[in-house]
């Protein structure tokens, strides 16, 4: 069960990623491409939990990844803020489940 929710948490990265990439942030967006590589290596409980702690620290702090809004010509890019808040949601609850 447990690695099933690993490859959730892998495919949520993902798609993080390609959002990321699709809205002109290659940064964050290669730092998501990364971290997808490296969920979706982690075969054993140790690293599983590994992959989840790097994730939930994601979230911590001023400038964190919960301060990431997307913008688009100067604006927030409202459609894609919305899909990054329900990814970030869906992010947090996978790792905590690997934790």
């Amino acid at each position: 069960m447990k690695y099933q929710m690993t490859r959730s948490l892998a495919g949520v990265v993902k798609d993080i990623a390609d959002l990321l990439h699709d809205s002109g942030l290659e940064e964050e967006s290669n730092r998501f491409d990364r971290l997808h590589v490296w969920a979706g290596s982690a075969e054993t409980a140790p690293e599983r939990r590994e992959v989840a702690i790097t994730v939930l620290g994601l979230f911590r702090g001023m400038g964190s990844f919960n301060d990431l809004v997307i913008m688009k010509d100067g604006a927030v890019d409202q459609a894609a803020s919305t899909r990054l808040d329900a990814l970030r949601r869906q992010l947090f609850e996978s790792a905590k489940q690997d934790i």
